[in-house]
Order: structure tokens, then sequence, then C-alpha cells
């Protein structure tokens, strides 16, 4: 598991297990029989193509984060997509604080050649590009929401999760401006002591990689249009799993529920995969549309059969490079012995 702080690990344990028991709360009190009856209408085949779907939207989203390197020093597609894959393969299944699949991916790149400053960089400007896309997607789908469902008990606190959220992303993007990795460097060093020389040149480094991209305007709105566009793309994993399992909506229906409970899980970041908010969002958000309970309920569990189904092949795909990476430093270690 990617090395965390103490606090923050038990922090992240201590969500992971208040998700848990509410996802456990919403089975027992809407019918685990009557919501595995639903899904079960799905079959095994058309789970297997739900999952098969989200391979539309990472893709859009490899591209994406793809632009925020410099041309002569971007990895290929292929490359991006298995980081990206493996990446949200730990933030879904290991309870890592949304922060462990970025630690993972900076590591997994350090190891093919890259320098750790310049894709900790990306992935600080993938990250703010991503949330402010989410934040632009969820409000677009509340105003289609409420332009022909009365919905006032929850337009509001998504509205009020989405001000909060874009509050604490501009902070995070001016810090990034005014050199935010030195500054924590600094910070610490003021409380810890003196701080090793190394380590703060990296910080620094990040800031100036991370001021660089943002400089090039046009690799940042390229990255943005196909960042935002993955998120439109997840409504079409909305729209094939209603209709597989028994209930058509139309495209409309299908884009403001992936808008709207993408913002509830995002809202409540610190709550590993959004366990237990996630359904609570698509119980809320599917009940407003006039889903039946046990329907809306069966369509989050489509959802974490599509992150189990990539997550476990990713994170056995991270344990395999992890240990062809060993035999190789073994192998050279004999060899320079010889």
């Amino acid at each position: 598991m990617p090395s965390l702080h103490p606090h923050l690990k038990r922090a992240s344990w201590i969500a992971f297990i208040a998700g848990l028991t509410i996802f456990v709360a919403l089975m027992i009190y809407y019918g685990v029989g009557d919501i595995a009856a639903a899904l079960a209408v799905a079959g095994a085949s058309g789970l297997a193509l739900i999952a098969a779907s989200h391979l539309i939207p990472l893709a859009s989203e490899a591209i994406g984060w793809g632009f925020l390197f410099e041309r002569d020093r971007r990895p290929g597609f292929r490359t991006l997509l298995w980081g990206r894959w493996i990446g949200e393969a730990v933030d879904t299944l290991l309870p890592v604080a949304q922060i462990g699949g970025n630690l993972v991916r900076i590591r997994l790149f350090m190891k093919l050649g890259l320098p750790a400053t310049l894709v900790a960089a990306s992935l600080v400007a993938d990250t703010t590009l991503s949330v402010v896309t989410l934040i632009g997607f969820t409000l677009l789908g509340l105003v289609m929401l409420t332009s022909y469902v009365a919905a006032d008990g929850v337009a509001t606190p998504i509205f009020l999760a989405m001000l909060v959220l874009g509050i604490l992303i501009g902070g995070f993007y001016v810090a990034q401006q005014r050199g935010l990795f030195g500054i924590l460097a600094r910070v610490v060093q003021n409380f810890a002591g003196p701080l090793d020389g190394a380590l703060i040149d990296g910080a620094n480094a990040i800031d100036k990689e991370t001021l660089g991209i943002y400089a090039r305007r046009k690799d940042v709105l390229l990255s943005t249009f196909w960042l935002a566009t993955a998120w439109m793309l997840g409504t079409l994993e909305i729209w094939l799993a209603l209709w597989l399992l028994g209930y058509p909506m139309g495209l409309v229906e299908a884009f403001v529920i992936e808008g709207l409970v993408q913002g509830i899980r995002a809202s409540a970041f610190l709550v590993p995969a959004g366990l237990g908010i996630q359904e609570g969002g698509f119980l809320l958000v599917g009940t407003v549309l006039s889903l039946l309970a046990d329907v809306a309920l069966a369509l989050a569990l489509t959802r974490r059969v599509r992150e189990f189904v990539f997550g476990i092949p990713g994170l056995l795909a991270w344990q395999w490079f992890e240990i062809r990476s060993q035999w190789r430093r073994s192998g050279a270690a004999v060899k320079k012995g010889e």
C-alpha cells in the first residue's frame, strides 16, 4: 500500500468504516434480495458490457493527462492509459484517501525513467483541472435537473458542496501559483527543523514544473477539453446500465444522474471510493427521477461491479510491474557482481 502519514491513514480507515456502515445500512433497509433481483436483470454479460464501457472515458482522461507533459517528454498513449488505470484501481480499492493512486503513478513512471518532479507536477495540474471540470459538469447536471423537476431538497446541498469544493480548488490553484510545495517544505522545516536539501530542491522543482505547465495555455485548454469530455462520456455507462436493468431513460436523465452522483462522491473525498456516499447519491438522485429505490441501488452496484472488474486486474498489474522491476534490479546486480 502507498505510504501515507499515520494520521491520514487513520482518518482514511475511520472514513472507510463509516462509509461501509452506510453502505450496509442502505442494503439492509431497502432489501438485499430486492436489490440483488434488480441487479440480476442485467446478467453477467450485461455487467461485463457496462464495465467495458468505462474504457471510453478512461481513454479520454489519459489523453487529457498527456497534454500536461511537454511534447518531447510526453509518454505514449498506452503508457498513460496504463498509469491512469492503475492509479484509479488504487484509489478505488485501497483506503488511501484518494491520493495513493497519484503516489503510485509517480513511482511507476519514475521506474520508466521519467523525473519524479515532472510526473508530480502533471498530476497536480491534472487533479486541479479534473475538479474544475467536475464542478462544471455537476452544476450543469443540477441546472438540467431543476429545469424540469422540483428538487429543492437535492439542489441546495449539492450546490453548497460544489461551492465549497470550488473555493478549495481555487485556493489550491492560487497556492500552486505561489509555490505550494516550496511553502510546505518551509513550513515543515519551521516546525520540524532543517530538512534535507534534496527534499527542498525537489519541492521547488515541482513548483517550477507546475508553473511551466500552466504557462502552456493551449495544452492546458486541450487537457481541460478531454477531461471534461471524460466526465460527459461517463453518462454512457449510466444510460447503458439503466437500459440493461430494464429501466431505460434518456441521455439527459443519465447525464443528470452521473453529474450529481460524481459531485456528491467528490464532496466526500475523504471516504475511500465514496463507499456508502456514492450509493446514497444514486438513491437520492434516482428517487427524484422516479426510479424505484431497489433499482437506484442496483444501478449503484453496477458501478461497484465495474470498479472491481477494472480495479482488481489493475492492482495485480501494479504488483506484477513491481515484481518484474525487482527481478530486473536483482539480475543487474548479479551481472555487475560478476
